[in-house]
């Protein structure tokens, strides 16, 4: 059965890779503040980052799955390091993913390590620019 949903997600989602990080990237951008963003629109608030949520659609969730795997495995220097390729094939050997899809998994954690990628880049310049303007003061 597994093998079976693996193949769905390869092959529905092959076209998928934009929605896949268009997903990624309101994640990282809103998701850890899902709380309290739900909690204003239960209030009757118009939230935007809500209503432009994209959905995760269902056959894209072993690849969503295995980006998070691997993310929580990247090494730490003076920032985070791609996911290696090594890591990916190693991911790949542990969930039997097949030859013929291994190239569509590199693709897809490649795009949405990119996402990633672009996410921690502003987030480090803000981060800079906030230190950088409380030490003027």
């Amino acid at each position: 059965m597994f093998r079976i949903f693996r193949k769905i997600c390869f092959y529905r989602g092959r076209n998928n890779i934009g929605k896949l990080t268009k997903c990624l990237d309101w994640d990282l951008h809103y998701g850890s503040h899902i709380k309290q963003l739900e909690a204003q629109q239960r209030q009757g608030r118009k939230v935007r980052a809500l209503d432009n949520r994209p959905k995760l659609l269902l056959h894209s969730l072993f690849i969503w799955n295995a980006f998070w795997d691997l993310h929580g495995g990247r090494t730490q220097g003076f920032g985070p390091s791609p996911i290696q390729l090594t890591e990916i094939i190693a991911w790949c050997d542990l969930f039997e993913v097949e030859t013929s899809d291994r190239l569509e998994m590199f693709r897809f954690i490649r795009a949405m390590d990119q996402v990633y990628f672009k996410f921690y880049s502003e987030r480090s310049k803000e981060d800079g620019k906030q230190s950088g303007s409380r030490n003027k003061k």
